[in-house]
């Protein structure tokens, strides 16, 4: 499929029947889209916090994990609902495996029955009760190559850059990025990485309310860095552009970057870092991150 329509929706956390419903209304409402994209954190998927060890020790982490896990409903549902409707999703999830949590992204396809994930590699310093994924290879989908990575991740520009070299053609990006941070600084980041790399960015960022004091603001950027649509607020909402993989492919071949690379010099990035210190944090600790 070299050309089709995507979605981001914008979720605003209160209520896990009142997530749902969003989503649900996310994907009623565009019935030419055929993939979805919804932020960080939007779902749950099989959590026994009992079972996390290092939760026992740091009642902290532990009550922020608990915070996310009354806001959201159940991957399962959502799964459930891509089946009725026929459409392809990509939405976050705190997922468990064994005693660990991750801020997980899970692709869907109903057509194909393809079920795949990604765990956020990079994890927040106020994100302590999650465990950092190891890995980073895009998804081989009918949507074209499609790479995914999470809130802190696109902090990074190693990983956009990873995931280009091997392929990807459209980049999803779910976050939920405060409001205190302004959403000029990952709306930068987000043309940085389709510009960069020249691929598609689909950036769903979690909204505004109480209970998840969340920036809004989710984009499309094309290839060329162009803003294709965005949510210009932080409440409940979507957007929708056509992609069209035909551009990736010109552009690649009208401004070459990947093949006129020189790896040796860039040796730097890979050496190893030390944190003396955490750095400072705008958020009060007992404020969602």
């Amino acid at each position: 499929m070299n050309e089709f329509m995507v979605s981001a929706g914008q979720l605003v956390l209160s209520k896990p029947q009142d997530v749902y419903r969003q989503i649900e209304q996310t994907i009623m409402h565009n019935p030419e889209t055929e993939l979805f994209v919804f932020p960080e954190f939007a779902t749950q998927h099989q959590i026994n916090l009992a079972a996390v060890s290092y939760l026992r020790q740091n009642s902290e982490a532990k009550e922020t994990a608990q915070q996310w896990l009354r806001l959201v409903p159940d991957f399962a549902d959502v799964r459930l609902l891509a089946d009725k409707h026929g459409k392809a999703v990509v939405i976050g999830s705190i997922a468990q495996e064994h005693d660990q949590l991750f801020s997980r992204a899970y692709f869907y396809d109903p057509q194909r029955q393809q079920l795949e994930s990604y765990d956020k590699s990079h994890v927040h310093w106020t994100e302590a009760f999650l465990r950092a994924g190891s890995s980073l290879q895009p998804l081989q989908t009918r949507f074209g190559k499609l790479g995914i990575l999470i809130c802190y991740d696109i902090a990074f520009v190693e990983p956009t850059r990873v995931l280009g070299l091997q392929g990807t053609e459209v980049l999803c990006v779910l976050s939920a990025i405060p409001l205190h941070f302004h959403w000029k600084y990952p709306h930068a980041r987000m043309i940085g990485a389709a510009i960069f790399n020249q691929y598609y960015v689909i950036a769903a960022n979690l909204g505004y309310t109480l209970e998840a004091p969340m920036g809004g603001y989710s984009g499309i950027y094309s290839p060329e860095a162009d803003l294709l649509a965005q949510v210009h607020h932080t409440d409940f909402g979507y957007i929708s552009a056509n992609i069209d993989l035909h551009q990736v492919k010109r552009w690649r071949e009208k401004e070459m970057i990947t093949p006129y690379r020189q790896p040796h010099l860039y040796e730097e990035i890979t050496v190893p870092v030390t944190r003396e210190k955490e750095p400072v944090e705008g958020t009060p600790k007992n404020e969602m991150p």
